[in-house]
């Protein structure tokens, strides 16, 4: 066994940790039901699960991006 493969390696006996959304200042849960893997880029192993947005979920975060834009864009680049 390698360092990354031993029998009591935390993602061999436990669920990977799930990353979602974050839309409009708050965690949103993803509905699409698809996810991708995380890889550890010094090992290779897969360290957590990212959702994968659909359609609506999409469409959410692009109009939370424009009105949070409405706000910030009036502020001095010193308060932002």
């Amino acid at each position: 066994m390698s360092l990354t493969e031993t029998a009591s390696s935390p993602a061999a006996t436990t669920e990977l940790p799930q990353i979602g959304h974050w839309i409009d200042g708050a965690p949103s849960v993803s509905t699409s039901g698809r996810t991708a893997p995380v890889f550890n880029p010094a090992t290779g192993a897969v360290r957590a699960e990212v959702a994968l947005a659909d359609q609506a979920e999409i469409d959410a975060a692009i109009a939370s991006a424009q009105r949070g834009f409405e706000v910030w864009s009036g502020y001095s680049i010193a308060k932002r």
